[in-house]
């Protein structure tokens, strides 16, 4: 089962702040179109202001002192074209001004003096025009006559004049400022959310680098945002408990192996001193595996407790020739032989000789214990800083390959009287070198374990100028 791939931080807080970008985006969309709505002139009637300035400044006292609004040809004459209907209405003696037009003035709402200095309206049916619909607005105005409230209306186009309006106010005025700044500033927001998070993604780095033999590293608290700042000393803490555990635990086992020392080595002996026997050589080989098993649980606390100095350049050609003749005997009373393929020119690596010299002998070990009779354990340094021992043994499954080199696993079934702590002490060194060991399939059957190291650069001397070649 897959699973679930974890929420990003980063996304959903960038999500959150569009929502809330397009929340005020519309809001200010709003701000603006009820700010326009509220100035003196009527946008939403396009050029119907203007008429109503106009019929304003038509208004007349009549002989009779009456105010009458008299528009001129001109005036007229754009009426007639646009099909507006108006009407001028005196609010301080409430009537209506003759000029006006008769079909409106009934429609209109009564307002009172101090009403709204103007409003929007709509006439529906109006008696001249029964399915004509007709909007306009209804806005106070100084007149020579005084203040007046002048009605003008039209034909209207849009079912809904004001989204009309608003479309092109939007279009207009709002988007080619908006839309530019809206995205700048989500923009902004992702680059300074990005930025905001990688006091996190260095922590996570950290803790990515920190493994069982690097336990004692702990994540910076310094530059951490407050928020996160617990979770970084909640871990600290975490790691400082595990890492107490781990000490004792290497602790344990390295007082265990180091007091079972002294007893393995009276018993060994007493057993020498026993007269000689098969019982009593049983009991040897008994009591030197025992030691064997100490000797490697000592060996492995040591490694995990960093307590070997990788000081020294070691050849691995002329360090695995030394183990070959050393366990040249080994084989050879298994009926066994060792075949070395070493390069001549050296292949140094910064470490410890006496640590190497163990892995490679485990490796060898181990290759006379699983090997068949009669067939050779093949030993290889190659170029690279490579050591590779080989044999035609039943070799590893595939799924076994990673746990091969646990302490004590001895693989599904266990043959011979190894401890399963060879391969173990095998990968401790390769670590401590900084280098690994894997093991995969020999061509032609067995198993091919492998120890990679850092191989550092040969430093040959430099010639004097001018001297002679040494003879060769």
């Amino acid at each position: 089962m897959k699973a679930a791939q974890a929420p990003s931080l980063a996304r959903r807080l960038l999500f959150r702040l569009l929502i809330v970008f397009a929340l005020a985006f519309a809001g200010s969309c709003a701000l603006f179109l009820t700010l326009a709505w509220e100035q003196a002139t009527i946008e939403i009637h396009g050029d119907l202001g203007e008429l109503a300035d106009a019929l304003a400044h038509s208004v007349r006292i009549a002989p009779d002192g009456q105010a009458v609004v008299e528009p001129d040809a001109a005036l007229k004459k754009k009426l007639a074209q646009k099909g507006v209907v108006h009407a001028v209405i005196d609010v301080a003696r409430g009537r209506v001004l003759a000029g006006s037009t008769p079909s409106v003035a009934p429609l209109l709402p009564a307002l009172a003096a101090g009403g709204p200095q103007r409003m929007g309206f709509a006439l529906t049916g109006a008696p001249d025009k029964p399915k004509s619909n007709l909007s306009g607005f209804l806005i106070e105005r100084a007149t020579p006559a005084g203040p007046m409230r002048i009605a003008v209306a039209a034909q209207e186009r849009h079912t809904w004049p004001f989204l009309a309006w608003a479309i092109d106010e939007l279009v207009d005025e709002v988007l080619p400022v908006g839309v530019p700044l809206f995205f700048t500033t989500l923009i902004v927001a992702a680059v300074t959310i990005r930025h905001t998070l990688r006091p996190v993604a260095r922590l996570s780095d950290q803790a990515g680098a920190i493994t069982p033999r690097t336990t004692g590293l702990r994540l910076e608290a310094r530059k951490v945002p407050k928020e996160v700042l617990p979770l970084v000393q909640a871990f600290n803490a975490a790691l400082e408990r595990l890492d107490e555990g781990f000490a004792l635990q290497r602790r344990f086992t390295a007082n265990a192996a180091h007091q079972l020392r002294t007893p393995m080595a009276i018993l060994r002996a007493r057993l020498d001193g026993m007269q000689p026997g098969p019982e009593v050589e049983s009991l040897k080989q008994d009591c030197d595996r025992i030691a064997r098993v100490v000797s490697q649980l000592l060996a492995i606390s040591r490694l995990e407790a960093n307590q070997i100095e990788i000081t020294e350049n070691v050849d691995l050609g002329g360090l695995a020739a030394s183990v070959v003749a050393d366990m040249a005997p080994l084989a050879i009373a298994g009926h066994r032989s060792l075949a070395l393929d070493a390069p001549e020119t050296p292949v140094l690596v910064r470490g410890n000789s006496a640590a190497l010299r163990d892995a490679v002998m485990n490796l060898i070990d181990n290759a006379l214990r699983f090997g068949p009779s009669e067939q050779p354990v093949d030993i290889a340094v190659r170029p690279g800083a490579c050591i590779a021992v080989a044999d035609r043994g039943p070799g590893i499954a595939p799924a076994d390959r990673v746990r091969v080199f646990e302490p004590f696993w001895r693989g599904r079934d266990p043959r011979g009287s190894g401890s399963g702590l060879g391969l173990a002490i095998v990968a401790e060194i390769a670590m401590a070198h900084g280098g690994h060991a894997d093991v995969r399939e020999r061509e032609g059957g067995g198993a091919e374990f492998r120890i990679d190291l850092p191989q550092i650069a040969l430093s040959l001397p430099q010639q004097a100028p001018g001297l002679p070649q040494a003879a060769q």
